[in-house]
C-alpha cells in the first residue's frame, strides 16, 4: 500500500489536484470563449445585414438626389425641358381654360373649354418667360447658398433673398449634405 502520510505522496496528490483544477478552469474558459465568439459572429452577421440595407437605402437616396438635381438643372435652363408648365400666365382667358389633355390645369370657374390653337410665337414667348423666371429663381437660390456659406442665419437669409425660411433650411441641409458627401 501507498503510505499517504509521506510528504512526497502528498505533494504528488496536491500537484495532481491543482493540475486537474487548472484543466477544468481552462476547459470552462475555452467553452465560454466559444460561446462569446458565436455571439460576436451573430452580431457581425446582423451588422452586415444592416449595412447591406443601409447601402441599398443610400443608393436609392443617391439616385433620388441625381434625379432631383437633373430636374433642377433642367428647370434652371441648363438642359432640355422635360415637362410642360401647368398654367401659362399670358393674361388671356384662353390660357386659363386650357383642356386637361393639353398639359394645363382646367379653369376653376367652370368646365374646361377647348383651347384655342396657339401660334408657335406665343408658345415660344411663354417658354422664354418661363425660362427667364426660372433663371431668376436659380439666381435667388444661388445667392441664398452663398449667404448660407458665409454663416448668416437662415431667417436673415430668407429675409434678404425673399424666400421662405423652410426653403432656406432645405438649401442649408442640401449644402451640408453636399459638403459631407464630397469628403
Amino acid at each position: 500500500m501507498i503510505d499517504l502520510s509521506s510528504p512526497h505522496v502528498q505533494l504528488v496528490l496536491v500537484d495532481s489536484l491543482l493540475v486537474v483544477i487548472g484543466l477544468a478552469i481552462l476547459m470552462w474558459f475555452r467553452s465560454w470563449l466559444r460561446i462569446q465568439t458565436r455571439r460576436m459572429d451573430r452580431r457581425f452577421d446582423t451588422l452586415d445585414a444592416h449595412l447591406k440595407q443601409l447601402t441599398q437605402i443610400q443608393e436609392r437616396l443617391r439616385e433620388a438626389c441625381h434625379t432631383l438635381s437633373a430636374g433642377d438643372h433642367a428647370r434652371s435652363g441648363g438642359g432640355e425641358r422635360s415637362f410642360l408648365p401647368l398654367v401659362e400666365d399670358s393674361g388671356s382667358s384662353a390660357a386659363s381654360s386650357v383642356a386637361p389633355g393639353d398639359g394645363a390645369v382646367p379653369s376653376p370657374d367652370g368646365p374646361s373649354a377647348p383651347a384655342a390653337h396657339e401660334t408657335a410665337a406665343t408658345k415660344g414667348s411663354a417658354f422664354a418667360k418661363d425660362s427667364s423666371a426660372s433663371a431668376r429663381q436659380h439666381e435667388v437660390y444661388e445667392r441664398a447658398r452663398q449667404l448660407l456659406g458665409k454663416g448668416i442665419p437662415t431667417e436673415e437669409v430668407a429675409r434678404l433673398v425673399d424666400l421662405g425660411v423652410a426653403e432656406v433650411e432645405v438649401l442649408k441641409r442640401m449644402g451640408a449634405l453636399t459638403r459631407s458627401s464630397s469628403r
